[in-house]
């Protein structure tokens, strides 16, 4: 509205500049113009600074209640990246030791150790016959399932070792043919009931037992 004004006054007094050349007495006009528009100038303005000092006042004011409110305690303190555990499964008694018996994922056999130690356990070894037949019932004969046995200690020798016990398995069961010594098969697998020496990056289900 100030500009308004402005423009409005100085178009005034510009028309009658241009008048005055025309008609001498108009000149006058212009004085009284400018007296007549100042009020209105002066009121704008002041009304202008009126509301400057009312907004001033407002965000002072708002400041002031941001500054006193009290803060979020939750939103300033770190809060940690939640960390997951491994939910134990139910071990199942099968004879004298209760088993882990995963048949849902296949992975190599240093990841089936290392799981079976994360779950309480470690990889099946197995110590007898009956214990063998007794766990096979609970088995698909048609898949293969890692043991703790294996040569990795004892390649150029031919040693087998329980990676329970770090000792000689005291039970074994080899397919027909096995085991054959192959530099790259250390570790063993059962499979229908027998077994097979295989490389150890190949992928099967396993068997955990329970240490307790």
């Amino acid at each position: 509205m100030f500009k308004l004004a402005s423009f409005i006054l100085i178009a005034i007094v510009a028309s009658d500049v241009a008048r005055s050349e025309e008609d001498p007495k108009s000149v006058q006009c212009a004085g009284y113009c400018y007296n007549t528009i100042k009020p209105m100038m002066d009121f704008i303005t002041g009304h202008q600074d009126t509301r400057l000092i009312q907004m001033q006042a407002k965000i002072e004011q708002l400041e002031h209640q941001l500054a006193s409110l009290p803060r979020n305690e939750a939103s300033t303190k770190f809060r940690p990246v939640p960390t997951f555990k491994i939910q134990l499964p139910n071990f199942v008694k099968i004879g004298e030791k209760s088993y882990y018996i995963e048949e849902r994922q296949k992975i190599h056999f240093f990841e089936a150790a290392n799981l079976c130690r994360q779950m309480g356990g470690d990889l099946v070894s197995l110590q007898s016959l009956n214990e063998m037949k007794a766990l096979s019932e609970h088995l698909s004969l048609v898949d293969d399932y890692w043991t703790d046995i294996n040569e990795l200690a004892n390649r150029n020798t031919f040693e087998y070792r329980s990676l329970t016990t770090g000792f000689e398995p005291a039970f074994f069961k080899w397919a027909p043919g096995r085991p054959n010594h192959a530099y790259n098969a250390p570790c063993v697998k059962l499979y229908n009931i027998t077994m097979i020496d295989v490389p150890c990056d190949e992928k099967f289900y396993f068997i955990c037992q329970s240490r307790d």
